[in-house]
């Protein structure tokens, strides 16, 4: 009978050391799952900020062309046109007339 305790005993220790160790794998289990989770809201967070730089980036890269194409290009392409044109010159022509 002592021997049937002695075997009861350990069993009892073994099964607490059992649950003990579940224990400890369940929470690594659970804390691996935060930081898991922790890691893909972060990617998500700079996938979201990659594609707010690169909206903003185009929208400066258009708004340079837009600015640059009603300052510079246009008005210099209508004076240009303007010295070039056969009808232009004759304008001028006729207004240089009238003014003699």
């Amino acid at each position: 009978q002592l021997e049937a305790q002695v075997l009861y005993d350990s069993s009892e220790k073994e099964q607490i050391l059992a649950e003990e160790e579940a224990w400890k794998a369940e929470a690594k289990d659970v804390e691996a799952a935060h930081k898991t989770s922790d890691a893909m809201s972060h990617g998500l967070r700079a996938f979201v900020h990659a594609l707010l730089a690169g909206t903003l980036a185009v929208t400066a890269v258009v708004f340079f062309v837009v600015r640059t194409l009603l300052v510079i290009i246009i008005p210099g392409a209508r004076t240009i046109g303007g010295f070039l044109s056969t009808k232009s010159i004759q304008e001028q022509d006729t207004i240089i007339s009238r003014n003699s």
